[in-house]
């Protein structure tokens, strides 16, 4: 199995937000290795157009269902210099991938972890895959 993590991925078919990320996904299903993907939960995400060999885990943190989202819309950074309260939300958005990451890290079938963004899915990976290993 092949894990990839992100901030940035498609909450449906048609949803532009890290479409690279989907096709980086379904590029490396087709190695014969299931990809699950680590992304950031979102009330309208719907998951259902994804192939069987294609998993997405959409972790939770306190804030996710607000209707300004710290992950999506125009991304992490940019929803931080709209609204800089969305801040406050970011330890929680952290520690909650990093829980996730560690959960999966632990199924001794993986083969890989890519990690998409140095912060914070760069830091959360290293930390969990060593920890797990």
């Amino acid at each position: 199995m092949i894990i990839i993590s992100t901030t940035s991925f498609p909450l449906k078919k048609d949803d532009h937000a890290g479409h690279f990320v989907l096709s980086q996904a379904l590029g490396l299903s087709h190695s014969s290795e299931p990809v699950t993907i680590v992304a950031p939960a979102h009330p309208e995400s719907n998951d259902s157009y994804l192939p069987d060999h294609v998993a997405v885990h959409r972790f939770k943190w306190p804030g996710w269902q607000s209707r300004i989202n710290l992950a999506h819309g125009n991304g992490i950074l940019e929803n931080i210099r709209s609204s800089p309260r969305l801040a406050r939300q970011l330890p929680f958005f952290v520690i909650a991938m990093s829980k996730t990451m560690k959960t999966l890290a632990r199924n001794p079938e993986i083969s890989g972890i890519i990690s998409n963004w140095l912060l914070p899915a760069g830091l959360v990976c290293p930390i969990q895959s060593r920890e797990a290993a």
